[in-house]
């Protein structure tokens, strides 16, 4: 097995798609933040963190606004300022450029590697952090992230635009949990399910279900404001929809 670190690039349309066997290269993207909030929990060690969540932006044809452009004989990829215009104003998220210095060590985050397999080779991106590790000859291919590299850019990115987390998020995480601790107990009721070999489980839950107060309390800054994307500009009197997503975005 070999290990193989994406490249940083700069998100720029991808030229080369191919399905391999075993493989499915992704295209370059640009990621968004979304004012929401995601638990994520470490039973082992009974602790967790509340992380910002994220969305890949795919620079893709027909994908999140990206129409084709003719050059020559061929089509490529439209502008990249189009499709993230077009995708920050209809999920309302907030567009995260790779090369704002802001970033510190996480900038310039999108990673590229050449994929190759039996019918070709193609261009995975990803998170550069994250490596690519192959089987024999390249046939197989597997992801290997950092998760808490991927965590720690997650949080930056919630200090930075000062995302803000309510009773909200934790509000629902406690439904979800109940939910389940009914079921448990409705199981036990009607004896499929000894509270001996319930107990542990359901221990588990109330665990979790106190680290995520800890956390929701440690992470919580009720004194800043939330980073509010920029509202849309009045659409450009045009039959171009990109053209419409640039005067959206407020570009010349």
């Amino acid at each position: 097995m070999s290990m193989v670190m994406p490249a940083a690039v700069r998100p720029t349309p991808a030229t080369q798609q191919l399905v391999l066997n075993g493989v499915n290269p992704c295209p370059a993207f640009t990621i968004g933040l979304n004012h929401k909030w995601v638990w994520v929990y470490d039973q082992k060690a009974k602790t967790g963190r509340w992380i910002p969540d994220i969305v890949k932006i795919t620079h893709r044809h027909g994908v999140n606004g990206n129409r084709p452009v003719k050059q020559g004989k061929n089509y490529v990829d439209g502008p990249g300022t189009e499709n993230i215009a077009h995708h920050q104003f209809k999920l309302k998220c907030t567009i995260v450029h790779p090369h704002d210095p802001r970033l510190g060590e996480f900038e310039n985050y999108l990673g590229e590697v050449m994929v190759r397999g039996r019918q070709g080779a193609g261009f995975w991106h990803g998170l550069r952090w994250t490596g690519w590790q192959s089987s024999e000859n390249g046939r197989r291919w597997r992801t290997v992230p950092d998760l808490e590299t991927t965590y720690r850019f997650r949080e930056h990115l919630g200090r930075l635009y000062n995302l803000t987390i309510d009773e909200s998020f934790l509000s629902d995480l406690r439904k979800l949990r109940n939910h389940r601790i009914n079921r448990i107990n409705d199981k036990i009721n009607s004896g499929d399910l000894s509270k001996a070999n319930a107990a542990e489980v359901l221990q588990d839950i109330y665990d979790e279900l106190d680290a995520a107060e800890v956390a929701f309390r440690a992470v919580g800054n009720d004194d800043t404001a939330e980073v509010v994307p920029t509202p849309a500009a009045p659409a450009a009197k045009s039959s171009s929809r990109a053209a419409r997503a640039r005067a959206k975005a407020g570009e010349s």
